[in-house]
Formats: structure tokens, C-alpha cells, sequence
């Protein structure tokens, strides 16, 4: 049974809680908390002068001592817009500050013209091209350098003078929720109208796609099923308010899916949060120098698309701006692959936007969390931000109650060659600790109206003819296999000894009605799960008296970047554990008429598994 709870803190919420005999609530003062890691306060501003010198400006919230910037050329015809960093220009300033000043002019006689001759191996002198800026400045909370990455593109007429012009700030990125329709969306830096071309492989025609002027695009176009393309964006090159030329990117290869069965392969990983090492390891709450690494590996050995399923950033942050940064940093980690296959995300425990307090007086704060909690942000939630960030597919369920976040492109399903994907959300609607707040939601406990919708989805696809397996996708894993038994969709068997006296079982029950409901279906090879940042293989067997009536699989792979966890060995599915590894990793599976076939590929192109699952 559950009921209706109300939590008043800046506004009124609801939220579907257990049937728990609550503790009485503690009169005391709360503190709020800001929590974060963002130290660049936005991208950088660039401006050209007459005399043809560019200025760039670029801000830090703290104070701190000048830094370097580093810039150079992206080469105009590689497959992967990797950059090539020639330059090293120190700051104009030597004071402690937050704001920040670099300059050089684009004279090629100039020691740091992008159109020096001796350097110049892209053709910049020629027309202008697109300049990769990496700033690097001292961040005296992390006591490390920090790093910001970022570009700008500028147009050279034939008088010599120079002008920005709208660039790509991530993207594109190439989407498909359903067979005959792909979605190709990016951002600008500066808005821009523009045009897709769209070309057919093995025919000479193409298609112009032409869009309005915004900095955000996400444009719709219907194709031909299991077809190959290769598409372009192009930008206009403005001068004097006018269009003079046309910018190209380079051209991208994609391959479209069906609405049939045709064997293909698919990447699956998630927990891609900084690591531990400096650099790109922890850039912007992201591993980006994993993200790259893996995304490519995937992508070579031949992978249609990549479904990641959570903790794709830090977060855990108070801020807007500073949530919205880090998945900005994420997305341009994943563009140089998500240019040619989809990337369907999902929301893990990371990707929380929070309200952050603590109690002033420990000895009188009620059991939460290191004598601090969190609740939903106050202005906007998690959920909807994700939806504005990636173009997932909205077939989900309808929030669970009243004035309760949206499932919008958190909660999905797709269909590609003849097999079904489901995303769930087991981090919706986050609160740190429900039972003492009487609202919000526990990591791991999916709520009825979701459990619903995931059941219908399962058997959709089961009475589907087209439809040969499925595979299921979210966080928190149903059975964890390290540190995370102490929550997950387990929380130590609900005991309250393992959480601050509270009865959790409540969670298991529900992990177990999920369970149910994946595993009704033969179709069904594995449910997929991140939140331990290692490799597991698990059985889970069927179970009559759990209503559990197929074998699944249950997969965890959250080794993309995030710090390392050992394997616990004495939890009550330990000996259905077939694998478990800790390197960094991602999971290549290929699907054949014959049956599922799965890899496990490391960082370093190591085979840690290798298995038929169907």
C-alpha cells in the first residue's frame, strides 16, 4: 500500500512513500549548503578588433593566479575532429584575479597567428577555419589545475579582414527514436540559420534540409530504412548582415536502422564522472579523456549505437550553471563518435540538481545523511533539464503524481533492427533521505506509475513479431556485486541496521515486481545496470515463488572513468556471478541469427569476458 505525503520546503511536493511508521520529526535549524565543482564561470568571450587582434576573455568564480592558454588547428578532413594544439600564450595580466585576458593578432608574421606560415598545415590563411582553445588556470579548492575546452570559428574575406561566425559548440549528434526518421541535432556558440545536405550512398543527387536561426537545433528528417547517408552542416559566412559564403563541417557517414530483424552490434557502459589524475581524467565533472578512449574503441569495432545509462557527470551540485557546464563538457567528450551513431542516455544517481542542507545542531538532526540532506532542486528539476540537454525519445510514462517531474526522455523505448530497448529511471525524482523528509524518492525504488509502463513496454515488445530480443537499461543495479549493496535496489536487504534504523524493504519489493515484469518475456536476454565502477556477469534464474519466469542476465558495467570498486563476495547471489573485472571497460554486443553474443573490451583492448548469452 502507499499513500499521498506532502513535503512543504519552498514549495509544496508530492511523493508516493511507503506505508513506514515514520520518526517523528526533530525540531531543528537547517543551513543551506551551495554544493558544486564549477570554477569557469561560462565560455569564453571572443572579439576581433579592426586592426585584425583577437581578445579573449574568459572568467574564474574564485581568485587565482594568471594562466596559459593553449590553441592550434583541427585538421579540416579527419574522421574525428581531435584537435592539434601548436600555441602557448600566457596571460596578458600577472594579477590574482577572476577575470582573464589573452590576445594575439592574425597578422602570419604575428609569433601567434593561427596563419603563421611555418605552421599553418590546415589552410587558415586562406579563408579562416575553426581555432581549439584549451585554458588552463589554478583551481585553489581542488588545489590543481583546471582545464576548460572550447573553440571558435572565423571567416577571412579577400580583403584580408576577419570576422567571427556562428560555430558548432557540440555536435552534431545523429538520433533516431524510430526506422525512417533520424534526428540530427547541435549548438552554436553565436545563432545561425543553416542547411543539412543529406546525400544517399550511391547516388548522385542530394537533399538540402535548411533550418531557422538559433543557437539550439535539433532538425527531423525521414530516410530510407537500413540505408546508408552522409550528411553535412553547413553555416553562413556573414558579412555586413549578409550571407556571403558557406562554412562546410565535414562529412558524416550514418546508417539508418529497421523496422526488421538484420544482425547488428550495439556499446552499452555508463559512470563516465571524473576520475582521478588531473587533466582531462577530471575535466568539468567528466573523465573526458575515457569518454573519447571507449566511445572510440565501440565505435571501431563496429558498434550501431551506445546506450549509457547514468552518472555521465559529477553533479550532486546545487547550481544550474554549473549542472548545465558539466554536461555541456560531456557532450563535447562524445561528440567526435555521436556525429556517426546514436547515444541513448539515462539518468543515473550523479545527475542530481539539489536542494543541499544541514542541520546546525548534529545531536538533534533527525537520521539523515551525515547530518545533511537533499531534496530536489527548488526551481527546476533534474528530469526536465536532462530533456532539454539530449533528444531521447518521449514515449515514457506520465509523472507519477501532480507537480512531480516529468519522465520525459529519461523514461524510454526504441526499437532498432528488430530488437527493443528500454531506458528506466531508478534515480527519479531524488531525495536524500524520504522517510524523514515524508517526500521525494529513494535512489533504486522505482514508483508505481513507472513499474506500470515497463511492464506494458515488455509485453509490447513480446507480442511483437518484428521484435526477436529485448534489452533493459537503468542505474542502480538490481543486484550489486560491490559497495553499492548498501543501497542500490537492495540497500543490505532493506535491513535497518544498514540504514540509520529505517526498514527498507520496501525497495527490494519493488526491485522485485521490476524483475517480474523483465523478465515475463523469452525475449529478454539482460537487464543492464552502472552505479559499481566495475564489470559483472550475473545470472539471475528464474524463481516461481518470485514470479521471476524466464532466466535474465544482469550486466554491470560502470567502468567508463569514475574511481574503481572491489567485489564484495558474500551477498546471496555471489555464487550466480560468472565475471567480474575492474579495468575500464565497455560491453560490444552482437546480435545474430543465431543468438547474443557478448564482449567485454577494456580500455586497452583486453578481452575481460566473452560469452553467448542467447
Amino acid at each position: 500500500m502507499y499513500f499521498l505525503l506532502a513535503l512543504i520546503i519552498s514549495s509544496t511536493t508530492f511523493s508516493f512513500t511507503p506505508n513506514l511508521k515514520l520518526s517523528p520529526k526533530a525540531n531543528f535549524e537547517t543551513i543551506k549548503e551551495e554544493r558544486g565543482i564549477q570554477f569557469y564561470k561560462s565560455e569564453p568571450s571572443i572579439t576581433i578588433s579592426k586592426d585584425q587582434e583577437l581578445q579573449i576573455k574568459i572568467e574564474t568564480l574564485k581568485d587565482t593566479h594568471p594562466g596559459v592558454l593553449y590553441f592550434g588547428h583541427i585538421h579540416p578532413n579527419q574522421n574525428f575532429p581531435y584537435p592539434r594544439l601548436r600555441y602557448k600564450l600566457k596571460e596578458n595580466s600577472q594579477n590574482f584575479d577572476k577575470k582573464h585576458q589573452f590576445s594575439f593578432n592574425f597578422n602570419p608574421k604575428s609569433r601567434y597567428s593561427p596563419e603563421k606560415t611555418k605552421y599553418d598545415a590546415a589552410g587558415y590563411a586562406v579563408s579562416g577555419g575553426i581555432v581549439p582553445l584549451q585554458f588552463e588556470f589554478y583551481n585553489p579548492k581542488k588545489q590543481a589545475n583546471d582545464i576548460y575546452q572550447t573553440s571558435f570559428r572565423y571567416y577571412k574575406n579577400k580583403q584580408n579582414q576577419r570576422s567571427l561566425q556562428s560555430n558548432l559548440l557540440y555536435g552534431p549528434f545523429y538520433d533516431t527514436h524510430k526506422a525512417g526518421e533520424i534526428i540530427i541535432s547541435f549548438d552554436l556558440d553565436i545563432a545561425s540559420e543553416g542547411k543539412i545536405t543529406l546525400q544517399e550512398e550511391n547516388k548522385t543527387e542530394f537533399r538540402v534540409i535548411p533550418f531557422k536561426k538559433s543557437k539550439h537545433h535539433e532538425i527531423k528528417i525521414d530516410v530510407k530504412q537500413n540505408q546508408k547517408y552522409t550528411y553535412q552542416v553547413q553555416l553562413p559566412n556573414i558579412e555586413n548582415s549578409k550571407i556571403s559564403s558557406w562554412y562546410n563541417y565535414p562529412k558524416l557517414n550514418i546508417k539508418t536502422s529497421s523496422d526488421s530483424f538484420i544482425p547488428f552490434s550495439f556499446a552499452c557502459m555508463s559512470d563516465s564522472r571524473s576520475g582521478l589524475g588531473g587533466g582531462e581524467v577530471e575535466l568539468q565533472g567528466t573523465n573526458t579523456k575515457s569518454i573519447k578512449n571507449l566511445f572510440r574503441k565501440a565505435y571501431d569495432k563496429g558498434a550501431e549505437l551506445i546506450v549509457f545509462p547514468g552518472d555521465l557527470i559529477d553533479g550532486y551540485t546545487t547550481s544550474i550553471s554549473d549542472f548545465n557546464q558539466q554536461i555541456a563538457a560531456w557532450k563535447k567528450a562524445s561528440t567526435p563518435v555521436g556525429r556517426y551513431i546514436p547515444i541513448y542516455e539515462g539518468m543515473g544517481n550523479h545527475e542530481a540538481l539539489l536542494g543541499r542542507f544541514r542541520a546546525k545542531d548534529k545531536t538533534t538532526a533527525p537520521k539523515a545523511k551525515w547530518g545533511s540532506f537533499s531534496i530536489p532542486h527548488p526551481d527546476i528539476s533534474t528530469e526536465s533539464l536532462f530533456a532539454k540537454h539530449f533528444v531521447n525519445p518521449t514515449n515514457g510514462p506520465k509523472p507519477e503524481a501532480k507537480n512531480t517531474p516529468t519522465y520525459k526522455e529519461n523514461v524510454y523505448s526504441y526499437s532498432y533492427n528488430g530488437v527493443g530497448f528500454i531506458m528506466a529511471n531508478t534515480n527519479y525524482w531524488y531525495t536524500s533521505d524520504p522517510e524523514v523528509l515524508n517526500g521525494g524518492n529513494l535512489e533504486g525504488h522505482i514508483m508505481d506509475g513507472q513499474l506500470k509502463w515497463i511492464d506494458e513496454t515488455v509485453q509490447n515488445f513480446h507480442n511483437d513479431k518484428n521484435i526477436k530480443y529485448i534489452f533493459v537499461f537503468t542505474h542502480e543495479p538490481a543486484y550489486p556485486n560491490s559497495v553499492h549493496w548498501t543501497d542500490g535496489m537492495y540497500y543490505g536487504n532493506g535491513k535497518k541496521e544498514f540504514n540509520s534504523g529505517f526498514d527498507r524493504n520496501y525497495v527490494n519489493i519493488m526491485r522485485n515486481r521490476f524483475w517480474k515484469s523483465i523478465s515475463a518475456s523469452s525475449k529478454t536476454v539482460f537487464a543492464m545496470f552502472g552505479d559499481e565502477h566495475n564489470y559483472s556477469r550475473t545470472i539471475v534464474p528464474s524463481n516461481k515463488d518470485l514470479g521471476f519466469k524466464h532466466d535474465v542476465w544482469q550486466m554491470i558495467s560502470g567502468g567508463v572513468g569514475a574511481p574503481y570498486y572491489y567485489q564484495v563476495k558474500n551477498l546471496p547471489w555471489s555464487k550466480n556471478v560468472k565475471k567480474f573485472d575492474w579495468k575500464q571497460h565497455f560491453i560490444l554486443v552482437n546480435i545474430e541469427e543465431n543468438g547474443v553474443f557478448l564482449s567485454a573490451i577494456s580500455s586497452t583492448g583486453e578481452l575481460i569476458d566473452v560469452a553467448k548469452l542467447k
